[in-house]
């Protein structure tokens, strides 16, 4: 019994030790940021758009699994702001990353709709003493539309010197307003 308990003991000590200098290894590269650049093809309108953004990975202690954040800019008709939370498998330099996300999309002044609401019988003013043809001034103020979307992506990750990589990357994202888009970029980042 006592030799069972020191062999586990002993086991543990060097398990400790071995995942402590592993650790301090990969300390410097656990996290992972750097600007994205790239295209966006959508569906909707069979349009492609530039694409800015950022990307950012916190890696495990083991290094094969992470989660991160994704934001990104489409330079479209009308700007649309993509936010994700994805979860990262590695395979050597080449990882798959898939995760929830939303799309926002502002939207121009909408006056011949908001002229046609006004328009329609039942049509009360916000106060008694408002004339309902007065400009509103909150009625300059750009709407805008939130969406839900998964995206599911991979990409190859190309170490350079003192933890810098680059990682072009291939994402499709399904939801949104566009029902499905098509993301193709690179990621220049550093780790640390």
């Amino acid at each position: 019994m006592r030799s069972s308990f020191l062999f586990i003991i002993a086991t543990l000590v060097i398990l400790a030790s071995v995942e402590s200098s592993s650790a301090q290894e990969q300390e410097e590269h656990r996290n992972h940021t750097g600007p994205f650049i790239g295209l966006t093809r959508s569906d909707l309108h069979d349009t492609v758009s530039f694409t800015a953004g950022f990307d950012y990975i916190r890696k495990f202690h083991d290094g094969v699994w992470g989660v991160g954040a994704i934001g990104e800019v489409v330079f479209a008709d009308e700007p649309e702001y993509v936010f994700i939370v994805p979860v990262y498998r590695e395979v050597g330099p080449l990882y798959v990353r898939s995760g929830p996300g939303f799309e926002y999309v502002s939207e121009g002044e909408e006056e011949e709709g908001e002229e046609e609401d006004e328009d329609q019988a039942g049509s009360i003013p916000k106060a008694l003493d408002e004339d309902p043809e007065e400009d509103d001034p909150e009625g300059d103020e750009t709407g805008g539309e939130t969406t839900v979307l998964f995206r599911i992506g991979v990409g190859y990750e190309i170490e350079i010197k003192n933890g810098w990589t680059v990682t072009p990357s291939f994402d499709i994202d399904f939801g949104g307003r566009r029902n499905r888009f098509l993301v193709l970029g690179a990621t220049i980042a550093k780790g640390f």
